[in-house]
């Protein structure tokens, strides 16, 4: 009979020979992305593969790259392709493991070993959330949405892009970032598509990664606040399902001409021109709190009743 040392000391063989690639983009901000990848280095399960998008094609970078001791590999897109980047990254990763940070974000030491023993526990989860913190203080980030104060894992549709992992599962689509979000929300549709294939995801707290905190209150100026905006709209035309979708048409109607909000015809036009590739209703109710915010007061009882919420 195996002792219980024995079965312990296998388990972390197993959890220690996980492939694990990480992929960052960056653009023109060489300093950043070093500091970051230095504190890769100090993980206690180092990524088998590292894809750097540099979307600024930086003259430097390269030689930079050469004193990091990690398997680096750069890729150029054809401009600055913002997040959507990411896609470029995600086509050549060969391991079953894929973490995306910013050029300015990194992990603790231990975040990549309790990842890998999230994936290998349940065959269920197709994604995680990581639990971010300030580098500068260590203090957590305080966002009963996007990243709470809880000590549990718990099922989600917000992850945060500067830390989160996922399964490369061959059924994902080669857009797994939407091309036209540039910046911000751009993690909304990889959700989405973890979901399509009955996965569930996940807010892990015990993966802890370092990042200046965005989001909250005073930290988005209002062109990011309206970028955001356009953003969700952009998801929302892409992945939520009629008749709700109709809804959300004559939501921004109402905002433009019964209350004369013209910002609101670029989030209209980007929703209309948004790819299709809807959800079932209630993967897409999911996201109701994202739709609620861009449906007009006097519609929210039939979208709602729509989404089956």
């Amino acid at each position: 009979m195996r002792s219980p040392v024995a079965d312990l000391q296998a388990a972390s063989k197993k959890i220690a020979d996980v492939r694990v690639a990480v992929c960052i983009v960056t653009y023109k901000r060489d300093d950043k992305l070093m500091e970051s990848l230095l504190k890769l280095t100090q993980s206690t399960i180092r990524p088998a593969e590292v894809y750097v998008v540099d979307n600024g094609r930086s003259p430097d970078l390269p030689g930079r790259l050469a004193s990091v001791p990690l398997p680096i590999e750069l890729v150029y897109p054809e401009g600055n392709v913002g997040c959507a980047g990411l896609n470029l990254a995600f086509r050549r990763v060969k391991a079953p493991i894929v973490v995306c940070l910013d050029d300015d974000s990194y992990p603790a030491p231990e975040c990549i070993e309790r990842l890998s023993r999230v994936f290998s526990s349940d065959a269920s989860i197709g994604m995680i959330s990581f639990k971010m913190h300030v580098p500068e203080t260590g203090e957590p980030w305080h966002d009963e949405t996007w990243n709470p104060d809880a000590q549990e894992p718990r099922d989600t549709v917000y992850c945060i892009g500067c830390g989160l992992a996922f399964r490369a599962d061959p059924r994902l689509p080669e857009e797994l970032c939407l091309s036209s979000i540039v910046s911000q929300q751009h993690e909304l549709s990889m959700v989405a598509e973890f979901l399509r294939l009955g996965y569930s995801v996940q807010f892990r707290p015990e993966c802890v990664a370092y990042h200046p905190q965005t989001g909250g209150k005073g930290t988005f100026g209002p062109e990011k606040f309206d970028m955001c905006k356009r953003n969700q709209m952009i998801f929302l035309g892409t992945y939520l399902p009629a008749p709700s979708r109709h809804l959300l048409v004559l939501s921004y109607l109402l905002f433009i001409f019964l209350h004369r909000v013209w910002s609101a015809s670029a989030c209209l036009a980007g929703f209309l021109r948004a790819p299709r590739r809807p959800l079932e209703r209630d993967k897409a109710a999911l996201f109701c709190s994202v739709i609620m915010q861009h449906t007009h007061p006097r519609l929210r009882p039939l979208v709602a009743k729509a989404l089956g919420v």
